[in-house]
């Protein structure tokens, strides 16, 4: 952009848009913002900086940005093509609901608009089910307690709900982004040390090394000890297709309910009825666990989490 004053007036229309979702944007709609600006992405890195100094909280920015923009069509693409078929029947299920009362009219109404927001919002690496639910409650909640509200509002209150789980989705991959990052500083410290050594090495010994507690070490070895089937891609986080789970198949599944309302069972069901996941070995077997994303964070709280998943995959160990 190169009209100084276009730029700063347009940045001053970017702070009311945040303001009117109560401070709070995505990256992807910050950039969508200024796609005929061709701004460079070192600008748009500027940009995002300068909204967090004006208390906007960016959901999905990590600190760059590379050429993240995305058409209509891309940000289609970022639905898996089991999530697409699910879309699909959800909206069929929509249009055979009953609609006999003004209440079933209004939910009627509003819940395909909230699967539009929800593919909007969507990011890889969350099912698209789990956002429209979000979208869902936010909506219910809303008009129970705001019959007279308008569509705007309402749309914006069923927006501000998904934002709130987009947002605590970024924080959970990025502590388990941590976690995995520690699991491999430990696996290449022991293989390390085995090779100077000659031999096995104690627990205290490895934590010395590290500079953690033993206890932190044993953490993490409990947590090494279920191993992911794409721990063979070098990508840190990846979003594999679901083609791709059921080629390597699973012995065991954790499920991580990251927004606290206890949707563990829904989960479950879909992985037992789903075509692409009944047939699993973890699901025809039963070996699909669980555990809270909310308390798998640096402190006694992940500990914790941590044991539970190892005594639910490994059972016998803790008799």
């Amino acid at each position: 952009m190169a009209d100084r004053a276009q730029f700063q007036k347009k940045l001053g229309e970017l702070l009311a848009v945040a303001a009117s979702q109560n401070n709070k944007m995505t990256s992807q709609e910050v950039q969508a913002f200024f796609q005929d600006d061709n701004l460079t992405d070192e600008q748009m890195n500027l940009v995002h900086e300068f909204l967090m100094s004006q208390k906007v909280e960016v959901i999905g920015y990590t600190g760059t940005i590379e050429n993240t923009e995305k058409t209509e069509q891309e940000e289609k693409d970022t639905l898996s093509q089991q999530e697409k078929d699910y879309v699909a029947e959800y909206l069929i299920d929509i249009e055979k609901m009953a609609k006999q009362t003004e209440e079933e009219v209004t939910l009627a109404y509003y819940l395909p608009k909230v699967v539009e927001e929800a593919v909007k919002l969507h990011m890889p690496g969350i099912f698209i089910g789990d956002v429209i639910q979000e979208g869902n409650v936010s909506l219910m909640l809303y008009l129970g307690e705001n019959k007279k509200a308008t569509e705007a509002e309402v749309l914006e209150q069923v927006r501000a709900g998904i934002r709130v789980m987009l947002e605590s989705h970024t924080e959970e991959k990025r502590r388990d982004k941590k976690m995995v990052e520690r699991v491999n500083d430990l696996d290449e410290t022991i293989k390390s040390m085995k090779e100077e050594y000659g031999r096995k090495v104690s627990v205290d010994e490895v934590a010395e090394r590290m500079g953690i507690t033993e206890d932190t070490v044993e953490d993490i070895l409990k947590l090494a000890g279920g191993i992911s089937i794409f721990d063979d891609i070098e990508k840190g986080w990846a979003t594999p297709s679901w083609e791709e789970v059921i080629e390597r198949d699973p012995e065991a599944i954790v499920i991580l309910d990251y927004t606290g309302k206890d949707d563990i069972a829904a989960k479950k069901e879909f992985l037992e009825t789903s075509e692409y996941t009944k047939d699993l070995t973890a699901v025809k077997e039963g070996r699909i666990y669980s555990a809270s994303c909310s308390d798998m964070q640096g402190s006694a709280g992940s500990a914790a989490t941590v044991e539970q998943i190892a005594q639910q995959l490994y059972p016998d160990m803790f008799k």
